[in-house]
C-alpha cells in the first residue's frame, strides 16, 4: 500500500529514481527503495555530502513517512 501512496507522493523525475520507465510495479517499487537504501549507506560511509544524496534522501523520507494505520 505504501508504494501506491508513494507513486503519487513523488514527482515522477523522483518516481522514475525507483522505476526508469516511471511505471508502477510493486516488484520495482520494491527492488528501487531497497537500491536507494544501499546507495544512501554508501555516500553516508564516504562521509561527503553529494547533491545525488540529497535526492536519495528526500525520496527515502518522503516513503518513511508514509503511516497506513
Amino acid at each position: 500500500m505504501k508504494y501506491i501512496f508513494l507513486y503519487f507522493d513523488l514527482k515522477p523525475a523522483d518516481f522514475k529514481e525507483l522505476v526508469y520507465d516511471g511505471n508502477f510495479n510493486f516488484e520495482k517499487v520494491h527492488k528501487g527503495i531497497n537500491s536507494l537504501k544501499k546507495e544512501l549507506d554508501l555516500h553516508k560511509d564516504l562521509d561527503g555530502r553529494f547533491r545525488r544524496q540529497n535526492k536519495v534522501e528526500r525520496i527515502l523520507k518522503a516513503y518513511n513517512e508514509i503511516n497506513i494505520n
